[in-house]
């Protein structure tokens, strides 16, 4: 099952919305983010898998898919990390829409 999550960034004086798409596939276990992520990408990852564990939710033991759209926007710190942890949760059946 996928997920659709809206989030955004800033961009100049505005903000702009950006979709975060999870999917898992049945492969092993790993977390992927797509788009244009920030050098940060491993960071990010870890910092969700982190949160998650330490907030008593499981962690797939799936390979994660992450697509933040629109591709060709740069996206960096941290504002993406709730929008991708609650993409996995819903993706899972964790938590309701």
């Amino acid at each position: 099952m996928s997920s659709h999550v809206l989030g955004a960034t800033p961009l100049g004086v505005d903000g702009l919305k950006v979709t975060v798409e999870v999917d898992f596939l049945r492969r092993l276990p790993s977390v992927a983010i797509v788009g244009l992520p920030s050098l940060s990408v491993r960071e990010r990852a870890d910092r969700v898998r982190s949160v998650m564990l330490a907030s008593g939710s499981e962690f797939p033991r799936q390979r994660v898919v992450v697509s933040l759209a629109p591709g060709d926007l740069r996206t960096d710190g941290t504002g993406f990390d709730l929008p991708i942890a609650a993409g996995i949760l819903l993706a899972g059946g964790r938590l309701d829409a």
